[in-house]
Parts: C-alpha cells; sequence; structure tokens
C-alpha cells in the first residue's frame, strides 16, 4: 500500500481501481491510468492545462501525463526522480505522503524493451483521504 495525496475534489464515481502502470521507466516515471475508464476524466474526456507548474523536482511527485497541450485525461505519472523536463508542461497534482517502498518496488519490477512491466502492477483500491484519514505534515512521509 502507498498513499498519495491530490489536489482537488473527488467529483465523481470514477476511479483507478483495476487499472494498471502501462510503462515503468527506471529513473524516469511509473505510467497510470491509460487504461482508466476509457481514458476519461472526472472532467470529461479532455481537459485543458491549468498552468499552475509546480516544480517536478523530486521522485514521487504526481503529474499529468498528456504530451500535447490541454490533452490531459485520466492518465498520469508518478516521478521516479526529478523530472525537469517536464516542468512548465505537465501538471503537478499531488505526491506520493507515505509507502514510497511500494513506488520502489513498481520500479523495480522487470520490464520489457517498451517498458512495459513483465508482471502487471494493478492498484487494486484507491480514494479519497477525508477527516481523520487525512495526513497533516506531522504524519505524512514527506520525501526528501
Amino acid at each position: 500500500n502507498f498513499r498519495a495525496i491530490c489536489t482537488g475534489e473527488n467529483k465523481t464515481e470514477l476511479n483507478y481501481k483495476g487499472s494498471i502502470f502501462s510503462k515503468v521507466i527506471k529513473e524516469s516515471v511509473a505510467h497510470g491510468g491509460a487504461t482508466f475508464q476509457i481514458e476519461k476524466s472526472i472532467y470529461g474526456d479532455k481537459f485543458p492545462d491549468e498552468k499552475i507548474w509546480f516544480p517536478h523536482s523530486h521522485k514521487g511527485v504526481l503529474t499529468t501525463a498528456a504530451t500535447l497541450p490541454d490533452s490531459n485525461d485520466s492518465e498520469f505519472f508518478i516521478c521516479l526522480a526529478s523530472a525537469h523536463n517536464l516542468n512548465e508542461r505537465n501538471t503537478v497534482f499531488g505526491r506520493v505522503i507515505s509507502g514510497y517502498d511500494f513506488v520502489s518496488r513498481i520500479e523495480d519490477n522487470p520490464t520489457d524493451k517498451e517498458n512495459i512491466p513483465v508482471k502487471d502492477v494493478t492498484i487494486v483500491n484507491c480514494g479519497e483521504l477525508r477527516g481523520e484519514e487525512k495526513l497533516d505534515s506531522e504524519s505524512a512521509e514527506f520525501l526528501k
């Protein structure tokens, strides 16, 4: 298990349960959400960049995986290292706040020559942290 904190609110019943990480590029990114609800998001099929540019400064950053401007959908990256090449191109929307050791296991899972995991890495549960479940700066395992 690992926890990630994301900005915004859960606006619909869409979720990542049952989706897989489709690519894992060591020391770069783990790509998830590509098979999620036919690549829809809580905002519809595609939605524009928010143009709130936080830096991709360390591992554990959660960011959109859009390759073209204003083409966001359900796809996301977990940065496995700093990814300054994504700055001002992809929108950071959260970060892993505990259980990064599990993300490391995703990175260590063998991949084929196209960076597709040999063994599926599936999201089996997900949800929004509410009330006392939310972590604060005292209880989160912030990354260095």
